[in-house]
């Protein structure tokens, strides 16, 4: 039980520091496609582990947070766009 609540909580910072990022992004007016962060999601996690097959577990563990911290703003994104196209 605690360790879906840890789980929960993990989440819930994730959430948190991606509408933080997306906030600071547009008041600076910088506007990343979509794709960009879905392809950053998966390539954060791919190029160092191409180039140094054996990570640190604590490079491992920011880079993890970095995956799920672009998937999250990937589909925090992806959600305004239908909103705005009207697809909802």
């Amino acid at each position: 039980m605690f360790y879906w609540i840890l789980v929960f909580a993990g989440f819930l910072v994730v959430l948190a520091l991606s509408q933080w990022a997306i906030a600071g992004l547009k008041a600076r007016h910088i506007n990343i496609n979509r794709w960009i962060w879905a392809l950053s999601s998966f390539l954060v996690m791919i190029i160092p582990y191409l180039i140094w097959p054996h990570l640190n577990d604590v490079v491992a563990a920011i880079l993890y947070g970095f995956c799920a911290l672009f998937a999250v703003i990937f589909m925090i994104e992806e959600h305004s766009y239908f909103l705005k196209k009207g697809h909802m």
